[in-house]
């Protein structure tokens, strides 16, 4: 299975309606497998108008929505398909080529980070870990911390990671996206 993220461009403003059109795909049976997560990262944001407190939220990148999609055999139906829904402009980076770009992990990586949206998609990004392996924190508190993996916790998608901090070695939990190998 290749599961690979993609940039979808959607009309500004239609980011829902092409979400709601994503997710009726994912349900469709010929599609089953092939659409498996859709992302429109948002912001919470709280305005005052009138002097009035009002929630809401705000797309991070308006007019982009991020694909997880497994193109098999199949991925010119699976494709024209995404594209044909309401309000879909395309791919980001198809341009002149037939099959869609995916972006690489570190791309998926800095995107689900920035937006606070990491630890949902840690699954799609899990790499295979050994306990003893060493590896550097590469987000959070600990950040630039290297450390040897003491346990791995699939379920929950954690390791802990044993560092050094003020001369004592130290147990920090930490997601499989916070990590790279060393």
């Amino acid at each position: 299975m290749a599961r690979h993220w993609y940039v979808l461009q959607a009309l500004v403003g239609k980011e829902s309606m092409v979400l709601k059109g994503l997710e009726l795909l994912q349900k469709d049976p010929e599609l089953l497998n092939s659409i498996l997560d859709v992302r429109y990262p948002k912001e919470e944001i709280v305005e005052i108008r009138n002097g009035k407190k009002r929630k809401g939220a705000r797309g991070y990148f308006p007019g982009y929505i991020l694909v997880q999609l497994d193109l098999g055999d199949s991925w010119r139906a699976t494709v024209s398909r995404i594209v044909r829904c309401d309000g879909v402009m395309g791919f980001v980076g198809r341009a002149g080529q037939e099959k869609p770009s995916p972006l690489s992990s570190e791309e998926v990586r800095t995107l689900l980070t920035l937006t606070g949206d990491l630890r949902a998609s840690s699954a799609s990004l899990r790499m295979r870990f050994a306990e003893g392996e060493t590896v550097r924190i590469i987000d959070g508190p600990f950040k630039t911390f290297t450390g040897s993996i003491d346990e791995i916790e699939e379920e929950k998608t954690k390791l802990r990671v044993m560092v050094g901090i003020f001369g004592r070695i130290t147990p920090v939990e930490v997601d499989f996206a916070q990590v790279e190998k060393v």
